[in-house]
């Protein structure tokens, strides 16, 4: 084991203007919902090209909108993909909704031939997430004539969510945009956002963002494009340094903004992820679990052999070549 701290696989990167706008908003004194929620809402709405943007508490807050927004009842059938973080199905099941997992394709991603099948009378709304940042490809689920909803939690950037009825953000500290803990539900149908408005109006305690949340979303999205430049950046520097020793899927198969640099491995995931320590670099899943292991043949093979390796804006270059050597290594 290293006798040195590991690179994470995860990290934020907090700035001094960050931490400056922080203390301002400490000292005004006003810490709740407030005026830099409201100006967050517009920033996003801008950035996003979305009529209605509403700041919450958390990801899964806005998915939980979202269902509300357009229309879920207690009952309803709600087609989400297995391969999926629990925090997707956990809203689903919190409105009283049937979860219908669904596989998805060999590339992680959904795909309208594993969803069709599903379609039921109960069906009310599709669930597609952009695993890792990487965009599906929205064209034949959008012509299914059912609701989509975008979950963007790992692809917070233009061109996300543009053609489901609404799209859900999360701002946790592992995501692209960090207020610490947060979300974003965006819409364009002003039905669906006034539904959503009287929703908030009654139960808003539990959706909430903080001014305190919102002044460090403010402060990173000034410096966002920056925060894309780097991942691509670094997602390029790994496709040249380490095509030679291992498969990487999707450089050339559609758009990603690199949340994540997923690798394809054969083999322990648990001896890949202790080799991994011994250079001293942390490595995890693609996701956190696999909510269903019935016949989905894609989604277990990919949680089997998916592995991510650290990938985020403040990984400095040396850091990135001591990932580059230790998976040159392991994989070796």
């Amino acid at each position: 084991m290293p006798r040195f701290s590991p690179i994470p696989h995860s990290k934020p990167w907090v700035s001094g203007s960050d931490r400056k706008v922080l203390s301002e908003c400490l000292a005004s004194g006003m810490l709740s919902n407030g005026e830099k929620v409201a100006l967050f809402s517009s920033f996003c709405r801008d950035y996003l090209s979305f009529p209605f943007a509403y700041p919450t508490s958390s990801g899964t807050a806005a998915l939980i909108l979202a269902l509300i927004g357009v229309g879920i009842k207690r009952g309803d059938e709600v087609i989400v993909p297995v391969y999926v973080c629990r925090s997707v199905a956990d809203a689903v099941s919190s409105i009283g909704a049937k979860l219908v997992f669904c596989d998805i394709g060999s590339d992680w991603r959904m795909e309208a031939a594993t969803v069709v099948p599903l379609i039921g009378r109960k069906t009310k709304a599709v669930i597609v997430v952009h695993p890792f940042g990487i965009k599906v490809d929205m064209k034949n689920i959008a012509e299914l004539g059912i609701p989509v909803i975008e979950d963007c939690c790992q692809s917070f950037a233009r061109g996300y969510g543009w053609t489901g009825v609404a799209a859900v953000y999360s701002f946790h500290a592992t995501k692209c945009l960090s207020t610490g803990e947060g979300g974003l539900l965006a819409c364009r149908d002003e039905t669906m956002a006034i539904r959503i408005k009287k929703h908030l109006q009654e139960y808003s305690d539990p959706c909430r963002m903080s001014d305190l949340a919102a002044a460090l979303g403010l402060s990173q999205l000034a410096r966002y494009d920056l925060f894309l430049k780097r991942r691509k950046d670094l997602a390029e520097l790994y496709f040249d340094e380490l095509a030679p020793h291992l498969t990487a899927p999707l450089r050339n198969a559609g758009e990603s903004i690199y949340f994540r640099f997923p690798l394809v491995f054969n083999g322990s995931f648990d001896d890949l992820q202790r080799a991994y320590l011994e250079h001293g670099v942390h490595v995890r899943r693609g996701v956190d679990c696999l909510l269903s292991r019935g016949r989905f043949p894609n989604a277990l093979a990919r949680f089997n052999q998916t592995l991510s390796i650290p990938l985020y804006p403040a990984l400095e270059d040396a850091d990135a070549g001591k990932i580059i050597y230790a998976t040159r290594k392991v994989f070796s």
